[in-house]
């Protein structure tokens, strides 16, 4: 108990990742827990991590209404497994640097076939998608040591 203790001393978010869970789901067997609320990782209805643009914060329904949008793809990081706060996602960020909306794909322990499993479920939602960055392949290489 000790270990944990200083574990939350030194990254006291991993605390709401620790409480992070998942939803089985049909095809990708799993996606993130839906509507999970915590001062540092939140998720939709979904199961979508929440997305920062113009310091405010979206579901993936909500972003449905923009004209143009990119999505990053990929498993944990992406996801932002470990940051301390929605706002410190890749997506969010580069939301933020490019002023246009980058939606989080990312799922944690999702592999590559997981990944593109979401990505099919959800791609037509949107009118135009203008990239897609796929952060992907880790999970794939170390599961299968």
């Amino acid at each position: 108990m000790n270990s944990i203790k200083e574990r939350y001393s030194i990254i006291p978010q991993m605390e709401h990742y620790d409480r992070f869970t998942v939803d089985y789901e049909p095809y990708s067997m799993f996606f993130n827990k839906k509507n999970f609320k915590s001062e540092v990782v939140n998720t939709d209805e979904l199961g979508f991590r929440l997305n920062y643009f113009n310091n405010k914060k979206f579901s993936l329904e909500q972003l449905t209404n923009f004209d143009d949008i990119s999505i990053v793809i990929g498993g944990s990081t992406v996801f932002g497994f470990g940051s301390t706060n929605d706002k410190n996602t890749i997506s969010s960020l580069l939301s933020k640097i490019k002023n246009k909306v980058f939606i989080n794909f990312g799922a944690t322990a999702f592999n590559s076939k997981q990944e593109i499993i979401l990505f099919m479920k959800y791609f037509t939602k949107f009118k135009k998608i203008d990239k897609v960055i796929i952060v992907s392949g880790v999970n794939d290489l170390y599961l299968n040591i």
